[in-house]
């Protein structure tokens, strides 16, 4: 945590008034940053109790020296922390605190200068050496039981990540309204901004007849079908029990973690967002063009897919590809290798 001085700025009936203390602790934690948020989560809650505040969003400045700003990532930097976990307190610091010198918190030169220096001495680092095979996967999700909603909505989650080589982020932003069935596809056109990616990203699901049972196209038909009369969002992916809501970014990974486990992946060394890594190097160990693999995961930089994500494949159920097929594209690969006719 951080203690500093500052000041409290938030609006009320119109009104703008300021409130000053002389000290005020910071949690800094990962997630997603907002720049709104209940005043009461991130100051004591006597503050609110004394000047009677509210209202869900107010505005929040603190005011801090640059020295201090420093002298707190030095002292996280000793603690232990690399490069990722410095650049996330950086980003939450951006948010909260006043413009130093002109600068924002996170682009001030000495800032700038010091998690350089961060990454030179303790530079970010793949996560794994290695990754888990998909066909081990996508075997078992072809026997799997999916004539309940859970079993439905597990196995169409797992589809949808290795198939599309998307975060679970990516997946919880996908909305029925902005989905296009066409005769052999479906166009999911995502409105909200992504990591590093704009508002109105495309992404492409390709039908895969060879076998409906883990198609994704057939797969989400039956899901549209089955939940049609019960959602009660427009985000696809919902809860399968009551109320059938929209479900957060968490519960989507805890539904990877799922499946991987029930598919006998190691879950104490892979976690879910390896599913990235896992169907693109499946792509990569079986020759599929690079420019594929990078539209499929949304990385601009080849380095990027290189250094992070391709890993050699652990497996003991690994099939040979029937090149004769002529399979080249990412998301046959990950279906089994065989393409249509």
């Amino acid at each position: 945590h951080l203690t500093i001085p500052y000041t409290v700025m938030y609006l009320r009936n119109g009104s703008r008034i300021s409130i000053t203390h002389s000290q005020l602790v910071i949690t800094i934690s990962g997630g997603t940053l907002r720049k709104s948020w209940d005043i009461r989560m991130v100051i004591p809650s006597f503050l609110g109790k004394t000047v009677g505040i509210y209202s869900p969003l107010l505005y929040l400045e603190i005011t801090a020296t640059l020295s201090i700003v420093l002298d707190f990532l030095l002292q996280e930097f000793n603690r232990g922390l690399g490069t990722s976990a410095l650049a996330t307190h950086r980003s939450v610091l951006s948010v909260y605190l006043q413009r130093i010198d002109g600068f924002a918190v996170g682009e001030h030169p000495m800032v700038v200068r010091f998690m350089k220096g961060v990454n030179s001495l303790r530079p970010a680092l793949p996560k794994y050496s290695s990754t888990w095979d998909t066909d081990q996967v996508v075997d078992f999700l072809k026997e799997f039981e999916d004539s309940t909603l859970k079993g439905l909505t597990l196995k169409l989650t797992m589809m949808l990540a290795l198939i599309t080589a998307q975060r679970a982020q990516t997946l919880s932003l996908l909305r029925v309204s902005d989905l296009k069935m066409l005769q052999n596809k479906c166009v999911f056109t995502i409105r909200d901004v992504l990591k590093n990616k704009p508002g109105g990203t495309v992404v492409e699901i390709e039908a895969y007849p060879n076998d409906p049972k883990i198609c994704v196209v057939t797969l989400l038909k039956r899901y549209l079908d089955v939940t049609k009369t019960i959602r009660e969002s427009d985000f696809l992916l919902i809860s399968f029990v009551k109320p059938y809501k929209a479900v957060h970014v968490d519960t989507i990974r805890r539904w990877l973690l799922l499946v991987m486990k029930l598919a006998g992946i190691d879950t104490e060394q892979f976690k879910p967002h390896s599913t990235r890594s896992a169907s693109s190097s499946k792509a990569a160990s079986k020759n599929v063009p690079i420019d594929q693999i990078l539209k499929s995961g949304m990385w601009a930089r080849d380095s990027t897919f290189s250094k992070f994500y391709k890993k050699d494949i652990q497996s003991n159920l690994a099939k040979p590809l029937d090149f004769k097929s002529g399979v080249t594209d990412f998301q046959s690969v990950v279906y089994g290798g065989t393409t249509v006719p």
